[in-house]
């Protein structure tokens, strides 16, 4: 009997922060594919996709959310205030691609210090 392959973290992600694009969900790594091409198109030399940001309405609560997610296949998420942008942040590496949660403090609450 075939092993039956779980999920990647990405798209298990997918179910919970759905890329949309053109009113249509695409998977990020059609996202990521999709935005690379748009920059060769516009002949920038893309060397490589650092990361997905991701909008959050309350930081506390995906933040929460993911690390309960993830689990042990996370480092440590890192937790930040951006002044220049007036946005909490907070980033964990996901296999070879960084995720970040953004929340904008017009809608978010502060960060925990854990």
């Amino acid at each position: 009997m075939a092993r039956q392959q779980s999920p990647t973290i990405w798209a298990r992600l997918e179910t919970r922060w759905p890329a949309i694009v053109d009113g249509k969900q695409v998977g990020f790594a059609a996202l990521r594919q999709q935005m690379q091409g748009l920059l060769a198109d516009s002949l920038v030399d893309v060397q490589g996709f650092s990361h997905f940001g991701v909008v959050v309405r309350n930081m506390d609560t995906s933040v929460g959310w993911l690390s309960e997610f993830v689990g042990g296949e996370h480092q440590k998420i890192k937790k930040d205030w951006v002044e220049d942008y007036k946005v909490y942040v907070a980033r964990t590496q996901l296999k070879s691609t960084e995720l970040e949660l953004i929340g904008p403090a017009s809608f978010s609450v502060k960060l925990g210090d854990d």
